[in-house]
């Protein structure tokens, strides 16, 4: 999909009001979130007085229309899906240099946040694992929809504000049907980049992003294969961190497209890090116990020898005493 003339103007129109030619309601541009493949988001105020929205806006319906399919699909879905909700979808005019400009769009739930990369710079690595056990059960929610979320990276996630960190995603773009062909990717994301598989939508396509995501929270600067073999590399980067040791099986799975499902995948990530935590701090514990064995010693020798020397002090001086006699 291409929008073909938005990204000339998706800035000057911030501040402008947009009314609904069928629902006639009416809504102020208040900021510029971002643009994609698909169309350009804003943060939009529902007037007069109603809420805060994110609003997709394209110049092409079809673009529009794929999409709303999509979340009306998944909106109405309960438990762990944590893509934004459908509001509304319209169409209207904006005026452009004078002119009316025809837009096609769409409002859905504005989710407030961080970035995944800024919430991961703040607080760890440590987080990593958790939003890969978040992300797997999303897209086990969407993969039972038969969708793939095709262009998933940490541009497209956000960590909500609420107490509880969750990862939300936010931009449907690149959803595609199983089967078909991902239009959307990036490079770093994408197992074809690294020769592990095609870019057919699947299971198996989206799987293998989140290993990505998951490894970028380690190498927040990313990495590239050059001429290498991608598996090669990538199993270089593992294993140049201890603490991922553990990830490896799991990765091998990936990349062999093994996994059936993200639920499958969860299980994995879940029984392997727990088995390794606890490994971890079992080592841990002996290497301290270790520690205290070795001062023990020390402190034990330390007297002993004090010992030696004071006894052989005594010896003498009883010596010297009987010689005195």
């Amino acid at each position: 999909m291409k929008v073909h003339t938005m990204g000339k103007w998706n800035k000057r129109i911030v501040g402008m009001n947009l009314t609904g030619r069928w629902s006639q309601q009416t809504y102020r541009l208040v900021q510029y979130l971002g643009q994609g493949a698909t169309g350009v988001v804003y943060l939009a105020k529902q007037l007069p007085s109603g809420p805060f929205l994110a609003l997709k806006m394209s110049d092409a319906a079809y673009a529009i229309s794929s999409e709303v399919n999509i979340l009306k699909k998944l909106s109405k879905t309960t438990g762990t899906y944590q893509g934004p909700k459908f509001y509304h979808i319209d169409d209207g005019e904006i005026i452009y240099f004078h002119s009316y400009k025809k837009v096609y769009f769409y409002t859905m739930e504005y989710i407030e946040g961080m970035s995944y990369t800024r919430f991961i710079a703040q607080n760890g690595n440590k987080w990593a694992v958790v939003f890969l056990l978040q992300i797997l059960k999303n897209l086990f929610v969407l993969h039972r929809a038969r969708w793939a979320f095709g262009d998933l990276k940490v541009d497209n996630l956000l960590v909500s504000s609420k107490k509880t960190p969750q990862i939300r995603w936010f931009d449907v773009g690149g959803f595609t049907e199983f089967g078909k062909s991902v239009k959307e990717y990036t490079e770093f994301y994408d197992r074809g980049y690294w020769g592990a598989g095609s870019r057919k939508a699947s299971v198996q396509y989206d799987l293998f992003a989140a290993c990505m995501i998951f490894l970028e929270a380690y190498y927040p600067k990313r990495f590239q294969k050059h001429k290498k073999d991608g598996k090669v590399v990538l199993y270089e980067k593992i294993k140049s961190i201890p603490e991922l040791f553990w990830f490896l099986p799991i990765f091998e799975k990936v990349w062999n497209g093994r996994y059936q499902s993200a639920a499958e995948m969860h299980r994995d990530v879940q029984s392997y890090f727990i088995r390794a935590t606890a490994k971890k701090k079992r080592m841990q514990a002996t290497l301290k116990q270790q520690k205290r064995d070795r001062i023990r010693t020390k402190i034990w020798s330390f007297f002993l020898q004090i010992g030696v020397v004071l006894i052989s002090i005594l010896g003498g001086y009883i010596l010297y005493l009987f010689y005195q006699t």
